[in-house]
């Protein structure tokens, strides 16, 4: 099957062959109209002009992106991470090497000479008195100017911004050319090297210069003629891309929440890279045993308000012992009553049985009234017997929540819900039953 997917945002279109990037699905998350081949086809022949999609409005589809946190400010905010080299770059490099050039030819051009040096180093301070805010301002200024229609096709990697090294965006007398070319610089490096965040950002921008009632359209007219599920392509571009966006969230949130905020993403990344380890079975007892330590370490470090007071490491026997210090913010929390609680890990390879409950009960109870809650990893399970000697001792006021492998696959399956937040939901689904 070969057939085009058009999305027109005003008089601007992207055309794609076959299937378009899935994050465009974001675009129709709000409110929408779906145009179904059934609608347009009610005689039973074939009618081509007749539009088969999914449209909007400007303005819903940028509040399906703010409600996403893909807003102009995480965007700006991102470019403005990488904006200092782009100027150093090309004030520097680009533009220094011009200016070099035409002192070299002067004797040759005379008056063109210095009207050109004049433009290089209006160009220099345009770029070093410029911010993001203002390339922003300009590159949708920029696209919001009378011009024909554009059909763009992204596997060129057309482009919606003139771009800095092309010699008209120095010479020209518009003043939105030059910061709108250091962004356009900016989405050219993304295409290749950020291609989702690139495509959303040249939408966002087309998006900000449009009228709000302007329709945005996404045409699939093509592509169920050629046979394709009109129903299956958005819901599982959706799909693919809800993760997604939570992850672009959080990396907002990195940017601007400060070191702290840095230091949890940093270690939650680390928390898939080590349980993807712990899980492998290839490696000997002992490498069992110390994956399952970094693997608990990078756990506790994604959890603010969580510090480990003391570890005891077997790993011969594949266990760690942790005694850590609840500073956890909030009422669930604290409502707790266990200032310490007590963590034991068990990477078996089968289910943890009943004499390892009475051991961790010993445990604890040697913690006395500053130990209320326990965890019990157990990667594998455990028996029914294990459980049943749980829910006795509940009685006393001894309460051991299991966390299991499957519990710790849910938790990297959901990018938007912290470690604290899981682990309430784990404890909570255990102790409410």
């Amino acid at each position: 099957m070969s057939c085009h997917i058009i999305l027109s945002l005003g008089r601007i279109s992207f055309d794609w062959k076959n299937s378009p990037p899935a994050e465009i699905a974001l675009l129709f998350l709000g409110k929408h109209r779906i145009h179904r081949p059934a609608d347009v086809d009610c005689d039973g022949e074939d009618d081509s002009t007749a539009f088969v999609g999914i449209e909007t409005t400007a303005l819903q589809a940028r509040r399906s992106l703010d409600s996403l946190g893909l807003t102009r400010a995480f965007f700006e905010t991102l470019y403005d991470e990488y904006r200092p080299g782009y100027v150093d770059l090309l004030t520097s490099g680009y533009l220094a090497g011009y200016r070099a050039s035409v002192l070299l030819h002067s004797s040759d051009q005379g008056t063109e000479s210095d009207r050109e040096l004049r433009l290089v180093d209006r160009a220099v301070r345009l770029l070093r008195t410029g911010s993001a805010s203002g390339d922003f301002d300009a590159a949708v200024e920029w696209l919001r100017r009378p011009c024909r229609p554009l059909l763009l096709n992204p596997y060129r990697q057309d482009p919606i911004l003139p771009v800095f090294t092309d010699h008209d965006a120095i010479f020209s007398d518009d003043d939105r050319v030059i910061p709108a070319s250091v962004l356009g610089e900016f989405l050219q490096e993304g295409e290749r090297d950020l291609p989702e965040i690139a495509n959303l950002l040249k939408v966002r921008l087309i998006l900000e210069a449009m009228e709000p009632k302007k329709r945005v359209r996404l045409d699939l007219g093509g592509f169920v003629r050629e046979g394709g599920n009109f129903d299956a392509l958005i819901p599982s571009s959706v799909e693919d891309l809800a993760w997604k966006a939570t992850l672009y969230q959080r990396t907002f949130d990195a940017i601007t929440g400060g070191n702290e905020t840095i230091r949890v993403e940093t270690a939650r990344h680390r928390i898939a890279d080590s349980f993807r380890d712990l899980r492998s079975t290839d490696v000997s007892r002992y490498e069992k045993g110390r994956r399952l330590e970094r693997f608990l370490e990078d756990v506790v470090e994604a959890s603010i308000g969580l510090e480990v007071a003391s570890k005891a490491v077997r790993t011969e026997d594949e266990e760690l012992d942790l005694i850590l210090k609840n500073n956890v913010p909030g009422t669930f929390w604290s409502s707790l009553n266990s200032p310490f609680i007590y963590v034991e890990c068990k990477n078996w390879a089968s289910a943890v049985g009943t004499s390892e409950a009475r051991v961790f009960e010993s445990k604890m109870r040697q913690g006395g009234p500053y130990s209320r809650l326990g965890l019990f990893v157990a990667l594998n399970g455990t028996t029914k017997p294990f459980r049943d000697h749980l829910a006795a001792i509940r009685r006393d006021g001894i309460c051991v929540a299991v966390i299991t492998g499957e519990d710790f696959d849910r938790l990297l399956r959901l990018p938007d819900v912290g470690v604290i937040k899981w682990l309430e939901n784990v404890i909570t689904a255990q102790f409410s039953g």
